[in-house]
């Protein structure tokens, strides 16, 4: 192999060694997720724990088919990376 691939070779080798060394891994920001029930959410923190923000909608103690949306609730859910809705009825 000539000198000129040699170097060539060396220098490609350190720019790709500096690069990947300088690469970090990205801090994990928590989903945003909204639930329509607290069963869902109560599952969603056990298993999501710090990797998630949950936001329930519906009161525990309300029945869902009684509940009116408000404003603020669909504010909510725009701002949701996820929406998980209970659809049992």
């Amino acid at each position: 192999m000539k000198k000129s691939g040699l170097i060539s070779i060396l220098v490609l080798s350190l720019v790709i060694t500096s690069v990947l060394s300088s690469c970090k891994v990205a801090e994990t920001a928590q989903l945003k997720v909204v639930t329509s029930t607290s069963l869902i959410a109560q599952i969603v923190e056990r298993v999501g724990g710090d990797l998630v923000s949950v936001v329930n909608i519906i009161p525990p103690a309300q029945c869902p088919g009684h509940f009116d949306v408000k404003p603020s609730d669909i504010q909510k859910l725009a701002d949701a990376d996820l929406f998980l809705l209970h659809g049992w009825q």
